[in-house]
């Protein structure tokens, strides 16, 4: 039988939500990282549109 060995990997996955205004698509993502993330959820602004980020590990 196979010795089977286990690596850990560094996975980077982009996450969009989109959708009307108020639909709660930042509730969304800061309940994921409060969950599962590992730092807090980051707020910048790109022109007239609020960018919401959060990491994983």
């Amino acid at each position: 039988m196979p010795e089977i060995l286990e690596e850990r990997h560094l996975v980077k996955l982009k996450l969009a939500l989109v959708g009307p205004s108020g639909a709660g698509k930042r509730k969304i993502l800061g309940q994921l990282a409060r969950q599962k993330g590992s730092g807090p959820l980051h707020h910048n602004r790109v022109g007239e549109t609020d960018v919401y980020q959060a990491s994983w590990e």
